[in-house]
């Protein structure tokens, strides 16, 4: 079974089924952005969507589908740590990633 996942953009532009090649390409994208457009998301769905925010000021947003109303926020130093979360919700380790975002 394939894996349910998008990114979008604020600007507008979504794609389904991604890879972490278009993950690379939306955190060029990011840095070319205006700031009024200037974030994405990356959603993997399992039986509720998981999701990762991104802005432009390198600001990570996640919600997660065993508490939706849990907001986990975390302040990332580059683009390469927010390819590492963004791989982690590509591969559904939920924990981990919960674990990165929390530790600031």
């Amino acid at each position: 079974m394939l894996q349910e996942n998008y990114i979008q953009y604020l600007a507008g532009y979504s794609k389904e089924a991604i890879s972490m090649q278009d993950v690379k390409v939306a955190l060029t994208d990011l840095k070319t952005i205006d700031d009024e457009h200037g974030a994405f998301w990356i959603s993997v769905i399992k039986n509720e969507e998981n999701v990762l925010e991104v802005h432009k000021d390198l600001s990570v947003v996640g919600v997660f589908e065993d508490d939706a109303n849990k907001q986990y926020l975390k302040q990332c130093v580059d683009l390469q740590e927010i390819e590492q979360l963004c791989s982690l919700l590509l591969g559904e380790n939920f924990v981990e990633l919960k674990k990165r975002l929390e530790a600031s």
